[in-house]
């Protein structure tokens, strides 16, 4: 990780769990196995302060995407409170490579969206992460466009060319919602 490396935003810290320093951490992509074989956690305070946190436990609770973990630097519910909010980061150069046909969230606005025809759609302005993606397209017409990112709908994601290639008949599908 270098000095300028940019910091991308995994979840975040929750409420205290007990007495101990526990606290929930809340994924915000709950099907990440990003933590799984960790030791550290680095969290960003409200002011960009960063602190790095040395695990000695975490649990996977009933609530998909959240976790009970307990780490040595804080070991009261007092001290735990305090960093509530606090976002859990991660250096950019520091997450694993994506597969073919997958992506980072993070990468995704600013897309290209366009018909396999060439017309284009608009612009990716987030994704929200559900049971399946959804991206939120700024219409070049005007308005929004929510599509799942399901093989009927996307065809292609070009990481490379910043641009996502959907079926012709995208907006026809929506009409009724839109």
């Amino acid at each position: 990780m270098t000095g300028n490396d940019e910091m991308i935003i995994l979840g975040c810290v929750g409420r205290a769990k007990g007495l101990d320093g526990s606290f929930r951490l809340v994924l915000y992509n709950p099907d990440s196995t990003q933590l799984d074989h960790t030791e550290e956690l680095l969290v960003q305070g409200p002011a960009g302060q960063q602190e790095t946190l040395h695990l000695i436990g975490q649990q996977r609770i009933g609530e998909k995407g959240v976790r009970i973990v307990q780490v040595r630097e804080i070991t009261s519910r007092t001290e735990a409170e305090q960093r509530k909010g606090w976002s859990l980061v991660v250096a950019k150069s520091a997450l694993p490579p994506v597969s073919e046909g997958e992506f980072y969230y993070h990468e995704m606005p600013g897309f290209l969206v366009e018909t396999e025809a060439g017309d284009l759609i608009g612009t990716i302005k987030q994704v929200i992460g559900t049971n399946i993606e959804i991206f939120v397209i700024d219409r070049s017409g005007g308005g929004e466009l929510l599509i799942p990112v399901i093989e009927d709908m996307v065809c292609v994601i070009d990481r490379a060319q910043r641009r996502v290639v959907v079926v012709n008949d995208i907006e026809e599908r929506f009409e009724d919602v839109l």
